[in-house]
């Protein structure tokens, strides 16, 4: 009998068909991977197997763990089970932990909502030894870190750390590595690939990259438009790939860029020996709180036309001096200069050189504001403009 069986699965929302007749089993011990672009109805399968579909959903099918058929228990036998026998990893860490709560409390609370026996110093024992199994020692990451303290690949692994808490049977993993650089990337993959080996416990793991997992699942299913399409034993899916469809992802996932010439040298944005620091917590009542450095005298030019990357591993630096050229973030030390317009000056940011410039942020979803529709969130940097366009004018500029 397989750990997770997913049989004939179909799911509706509000009559409109999100996933068809999708067919998977994952064992204990087995890492089985689940790939497709986005829209392909990966996420939704992970939350058909979690029972965390939203409202006005109607699915169809049987969803076994073990022999239990999680579409037919009621929400209250569902609660037991998500965390205690089935654990997920989110996508997007800092939204799926809680801003106000230690990563201590949170991993703590897991353990102890399952466990009513657990007090609460217990829980925290076995929290703070869950964060150093994955890769988070309390000497240097304590438990009374929140989580906007931690860069997002140590979000990442505290996410990872309540998933596993408990030791569940099966851990779904959906695009835990997406938002992350190739080194934190790697360590995330090969922590998920030893927990799995490790405990013996099923993995279904969610990606839109079939490179990513080439090394690591037993099995790929290769999913579209809410429908396998294919799937199979890693190595043997590789090497035939019988659907155009999974051969277009691998190609895609393995692409490599052709940039154009360079053009002529024209600065736009100079930054010149900048430095920012954090203060941290006091140690001692009346001592003086210390000093963190998360950028360091970085300089370098940007040319009109040009492309510019900064790379390096997660926690170096590259968000902390993005905010700063927003002029998001004061500076300790140095210059930032638009156009040959100091970014943040006088103490406050220029909102005229600001203006210029635009930022794509990490998270989508902590950019967008729920309660605003798309044609709003659209046509809200209107707001700067001197005068904003209105009525048909506003309409074509979405």
């Amino acid at each position: 009998m397989s750990l997770l069986s997913i049989t004939n699965l179909s799911v509706a929302i509000h009559w409109f068909n999100i996933l068809q007749g999708v067919t998977l089993c994952v064992d204990a011990g087995e890492i089985v991977a689940v790939t497709g672009e986005s829209g392909s109805g990966k996420s939704m399968t992970a939350l058909a197997a979690m029972q965390l579909l939203p409202k006005g959903t109607q699915a169809r099918g049987h969803i076994m763990l073990g022999d239990q058929d999680l579409l037919a228990l009621p929400e209250a036998e569902l609660c037991a089970i998500r965390g205690n026998d089935i654990g997920m990893v989110f996508q997007e860490p800092m939204t799926a932990l809680n801003p106000v709560q230690t990563i201590g409390h949170q991993v703590a609370e897991t353990i102890r909502i399952h466990d009513k026996t657990v007090s609460r110093h217990a829980a925290a024992r076995q929290a703070a030894e869950t964060l150093e199994r994955v890769g988070l020692p309390n000497d240097r990451f304590p438990l009374s870190r929140y989580p906007h303290e931690l860069s997002g690949g140590q979000r990442q692994r505290v996410v990872i750390a309540m998933a596993i808490a408990l030791r569940p049977r099966l851990l779904i993993a959906d695009e835990p590595t997406t938002a992350l650089d190739v080194t934190t990337q790697a360590q995330i993959l090969d922590l998920l690939k030893s927990l799995a080996r490790d405990d013996g416990m099923g993995l279904l793991m969610i990606t839109h990259d079939l490179a990513v997992v080439a090394d690591m699942a037993d099995r790929i299913i290769v999913m579209r438009k809410g429908e396998i399409v294919e799937q199979g034993h890693t190595q043997a899916l590789l090497h035939t790939m019988r659907h155009p469809y999974t051969r277009m992802l691998f190609a895609a996932s393995t692409h490599a860029v052709a940039l154009p010439a360079a053009p002529p040298p024209q600065p736009l944005l100079k930054v010149e020996n900048v430095s920012r620091d954090y203060a941290l917590p006091r140690k001692t009542l009346f001592g003086k709180p210390g000093r963190f450095r998360a950028v360091d005298n970085v300089s370098f030019t940007l040319q009109r036309g040009e492309r510019l990357g900064l790379v390096g591993e997660s926690g170096c630096g590259k968000s902390t001096l993005t905010r700063a050229l927003l002029g998001l973030e004061p500076v300790q030390s140095g210059n930032i200069t638009l156009d040959g317009a100091a970014v943040y000056s006088g103490g406050k940011p220029d909102l005229a050189v600001r203006r210029k410039m635009q930022v794509v942020f990490q998270d989508p979803f902590g950019s967008f504001n729920p309660r605003h529709r798309v044609d709003r969130l659209i046509t809200e940097p209107f707001h700067l403009l001197p005068d904003p366009p209105k009525g048909r004018a506003r309409s074509d500029a979405i």
